[in-house]
């Protein structure tokens, strides 16, 4: 799992998913915060695998909703909304793009419960999430502006949130 982990983040070849050919659709954003607006296309138009980002505790799988919320459930691997790609940037950090709108997901605020909405892709430190191997082969997701860890407490469609990092297992993921 620890390889297939680590393939999947941009080292050696991408195993998981479904793989697209098509660039991520280029998205610009007004500059705000911390960055500077620009066009996103992973690997240059290259082909691009996506995953899907399952939680250890209720096993959905975070999906971009039409509304720019980002929501879990339990259809993993069944549409776009659900596909990531985990685009490694120079810093260490990784942005967490979505293959249906080719937005990235972002922490709306520092506070603990602040939703993970969508917003198009720039260098906004909000938009920076930092994977925190554990040593099973989950991870957890800090996000870099924040300093809080990604979160879905339900086992029904719902929110996915930040709250402070600790050993809960809803703060743990997988790739699916």
């Amino acid at each position: 799992m620890i390889a297939k982990l680590a393939r999947a983040l941009g080292v050696g070849v991408l195993l998981v998913a479904s793989t697209a050919t098509a660039a991520v659709a280029a998205q610009s954003a007004p500059a705000t915060k911390e960055g500077s607006s620009r066009t996103v296309r992973p690997l240059g138009a290259a082909d691009v695998t996506y995953i899907n980002i399952q939680n250890k505790a209720n096993r959905d799988c975070i999906f971009s909703t039409a509304g720019g919320e980002v929501k879990a459930d339990g259809y993993c691997r069944i549409y776009t909304d659900s596909e990531w790609y985990v685009e490694p940037l120079s810093d260490g950090s990784r942005r967490l793009v979505n293959h249906a709108d080719g937005k990235c997901a972002h922490a709306s605020g520092t506070a603990n419960n602040s939703f993970i909405k969508m917003w198009n892709c720039g260098t906004y430190l909000d938009q920076k999430w930092d994977l925190l191997l554990e040593s099973d082969g989950y991870f957890r997701l800090k996000n870099r502006y924040s300093g809080k860890c990604m979160v879905h407490r339900t086992g029904d469609t719902g929110p996915v949130q930040q709250y402070t990092c600790g050993s809960y297992t809803d703060q743990r993921w997988h790739i699916q």
